[in-house]
């Protein structure tokens, strides 16, 4: 711009929500873990997007087209069935849900963006639920979640992979 010549033109991203996320620099990155406890430090870096992130292990029954396995989270319909969880999503949404059998070990956050905490909290794997009562203030803002981070957030968390020996898990989203 003419009144700034050394700033670039447009000067900051725009809001833009992509389906892929980068990791470390890397697009769709894996680690290979022992089977015992590990500690992650999870940062939300993007600058719109909210992130709902669930561990599930992966359905060894889809093959991609260039022959990967283990690379999808197996779905099931959100619909009210028997032997859901209580917490679990049934609203219908288009593509299901992860399907709650899969479910991964559960994120133990130790700290956040503000420091350690003052004791640990067990977070389960959840999908994101809504608030859908049309009349109340709330309507549509996030009721249930697993660990929600937004823009600039971060997360110490504790995962045991320990009964999770020759599995593999994905790291899922499906925040807002």
């Amino acid at each position: 711009p003419p009144m700034m010549p050394g700033t670039p033109n447009p000067s900051m991203a725009m809001e833009a929500f992509m389906d892929t996320a980068v990791v470390n620099g890397a697009l769709y990155p894996n680690i290979t873990v022992e089977p015992r406890a590990y500690r992650f430090r999870v940062l939300n870096a993007a600058d719109d997007r909210f992130f709902n992130l669930q561990l599930y292990v992966a359905d060894e029954n889809v093959t991609t087209t260039d022959g990967r396995t283990n690379t999808e989270v197996k779905m099931v319909p959100a619909a009210p069935t028997a032997g859901f969880p209580a917490d679990w999503p049934v609203d219908g949404r288009d593509g299901g849900v992860p399907d709650p059998a899969t479910v991964g070990p559960s994120f133990i956050v130790i700290g956040s963006e503000g420091g350690f905490l003052p004791a640990p909290v067990v977070v389960p794997n959840q999908p994101v639920t809504w608030f859908s009562d049309p009349t109340a203030f709330n309507v549509g803002n996030v009721d249930k979640h697993a660990l929600l981070l937004a823009p600039a957030e971060r997360s110490d968390v504790i995962i045991d992979f320990s009964a999770y020996r020759n599995k593999t898990l994905i790291l899922y989203n499906d925040g807002p």
